[in-house]
């Protein structure tokens, strides 16, 4: 609990590393500021919309997981009534 804002910072330098890599890289390769600079904003355009991505999918896979968590025994029962569903299958192992 206590390492996990070394996790979030981490993460921040990462992402502040890569842009300054792509926009270096891209002024070594094309000798243009405006191109550097141009790569430097779409490179953080696309760590922004990947890192927003992140932060959306894992809550939303909790609130699927909860949801199908609850419906999926009562389906293996119906689906299976010789083995009387999930307790049947623990009995039989």
């Amino acid at each position: 609990m206590a390492l996990f804002p070394f996790n979030n910072a981490a993460t921040n330098v990462y992402f502040a590393f890569y842009t300054y890599f792509t926009y270096y890289a891209i002024m070594y390769l094309s000798g243009s500021t405006a191109a550097a600079i141009g790569g430097a904003v779409a490179s953080a355009g696309v760590v922004l919309a990947i890192s927003t991505f992140n932060s959306l999918f894992a809550p939303l896979m909790r609130i699927f997981d909860g949801i199908t968590e609850i419906k999926t025994p009562f389906l293996i029962q119906i689906a299976t009534p010789q083995t009387k569903g999930v307790q049947g299958w623990l009995n039989c192992a």
